[in-house]
């Protein structure tokens, strides 16, 4: 957490100290020595009970009022005296790492071959529906793990993360971390700051135009250039560019194991229930049910992937009629019955079949399986299921293919129609 000078003396990065044995940078913050810190930079509160505490400032969950936020008003609950439930969209204070919530790549000609291109025009020419076409439609060649494989002459690929959020991100030295060898630009909201091998700093200052977002009657799509792009100019098809990370201030230290802001997860907390569904979309999935299908052995197969490579998943869940979980077992894909979805099943290319072991006596109703989080390039767009009760001899219960676009975060859903 800092880098070593030339006479050998650690320089810890801003929000950190130098350890008392020298070993090292530990947390600072102004209230270390007395409260302790919740992060690098980040100060304690005394007290914070039905809130959040940010830099030694309780803010107060709804439902919850005065300095520590120990006072209740059930009333201004986000879901209070309701019937039903609300639905936490995702911000970006949902994840710490934005590039998680940026955009496709896209192709662009290279910026110097072909300056202003990604700048909207402006004016009124917005209004017009004027402005700057949006890539060249050249081909954004991936590696099968959804990696840039490699670049045409003049050509560019562009990302964008932290658009059109007006105000609502904060400002700051954002972090971005990478592996591989290449070149990555920023512009925009974006000003790189420093520069280190697998990493650059870049000093971030969200922009708003009242004019695009407040004095319309309807929508408009925002009328200048804003948020965050990355692109990669040039990357090496030997050690192509990867794993491209942009940290939210604040978090670099922690954000390998804990993905998630703590204000995305504290506002969960107020909540008794919480339903998982595609970041995406809302109330699209559902378990169906069907006459249940007698099994002892289940037979998954891909029969295509997003990319066109090898199959990843994470789990296979299966249900019987009672909605209850079928557990399964398997030699060759282990990973699809352990109930952990941070482990994947990744078969070598062409093994795109799967056979899974279910209890005596199991009947199916409905079923799911998982997407990866590796890429979403890896997902199956096409599969078929298939049930035996002897393992020799098998029947086709469901085919089907699906060009819907998922996320990496993406939860899919298959089930019996």
């Amino acid at each position: 957490h800092g880098q070593c000078s030339s006479d050998g003396q650690c320089i810890c990065d801003r929000g950190w100290r130098k350890r008392s044995d020298g070993q090292g940078c530990e947390w600072d913050c102004d209230t270390v020595d007395s409260l302790g810190c919740t992060g690098p930079g980040q100060s304690q509160c005394s007290l914070c009970e039905g809130g959040t505490c940010v830099d030694g400032e309780c803010r107060c969950w709804a439902g919850y009022t005065g300095p520590t936020c120990s006072d209740t008003d059930a009333s201004s609950r986000a879901n209070y005296n309701s019937a039903f439930g609300i639905n936490v969209a995702k911000t970006p204070s949902t994840f710490v790492d934005v590039m998680k919530t940026s955009r496709e790549w896209v192709s662009v000609w290279d910026p110097d071959t072909f300056a202003g291109q990604f700048s909207y025009q402006g004016g009124n020419v917005l209004w017009d529906n004027r402005q700057w076409e949006w890539g060249n439609g050249l081909e954004v060649v991936q590696t099968d793990d959804g990696y840039l494989s490699y670049l045409a002459e003049d050509q560019s690929v562009i990302s964008l993360t932290l658009r059109d959020v007006c105000l609502h991100a904060p400002k700051g030295r954002y972090v971005v971390t990478y592996d591989g060898d290449g070149q990555i630009d920023f512009g925009m909201d974006a000003k790189a700051a420093a520069f280190q091998k697998g990493r650059i700093d870049i000093d971030f200052t969200p922009t708003c135009r009242r004019e695009c977002w407040f004095d319309k009657k309807t929508w408009e799509a925002y009328c200048t250039d804003n948020g965050i792009p990355i692109t990669i100019r040039r990357t090496n098809p030997n050690n192509p560019l990867r794993n491209i990370r942009v940290i939210m201030p604040g978090f670099f230290a922690t954000h390998e194991v804990e993905p998630f802001h703590p204000w995305f997860l504290k506002n969960l907390e107020r909540f008794a229930f919480v339903r998982f569904m595609g970041w995406g979309s809302t109330n699209r999935d559902s378990w169906v049910k069907r006459q249940p299908v007698p099994a002892a052995f289940v037979r998954l197969t891909v029969l295509a992937t997003r990319g066109g490579g090898a199959a990843r998943m994470a789990e296979l869940l299966l249900r019987d009629a009672a909605d209850a979980t079928v557990p399964c077992e398997s030699d060759a894909a282990p990973e699809l019955c352990d109930g952990d979805p941070s482990t994947d099943w990744a078969p070598e290319a062409g093994a795109a079949e799967v056979v899974v072991q279910l209890p005596a006596g199991s009947a199916l109703s409905s079923y799911m399986w998982v997407t990866s989080g590796w890429d979403r390039r890896v997902d199956p767009m096409s599969w078929k299921l298939e049930t035996s009760e002897d393992g020799a001899t098998w029947t086709e219960i469901d085919e089907r293919a699906t060009t819907q676009v998922v996320t990496v975060y993406r939860r899919r859903h298959a089930a019996f129609q």
